[in-house]
């Protein structure tokens, strides 16, 4: 028996990668911008712990964006989100 992959299944593969990349595209810019400047931000895992809470609109406030290219990185992550 063939495997065919349905409309469904490509649908549900297509938000999932486009969350995906959205979500690495955020924090990637998010990390480039805000690690010299934030000490909360570690390393890329803890920025995509913030991007995250912040795509998901949980928001728990532990880390906060310190640059005016920050706050910009977030709002247009939270826009595109």
């Amino acid at each position: 028996k063939s495997f065919e992959i349905q409309p469904y299944q490509l649908e549900f593969l297509r938000v999932g990668s486009t969350v995906w990349t959205t979500l690495f595209i955020a924090t990637g810019m998010f990390y480039s911008v805000e690690a010299p400047y934030n000490p909360a931000l570690e390393n890329f895992f803890t920025s995509f712990y913030f991007a995250v809470t912040t795509l998901t609109t949980v928001g728990f406030g532990d880390i906060t964006p310190q640059t005016p290219a920050g706050r910009a990185v977030v709002a247009g992550g939270i826009l595109v989100g």
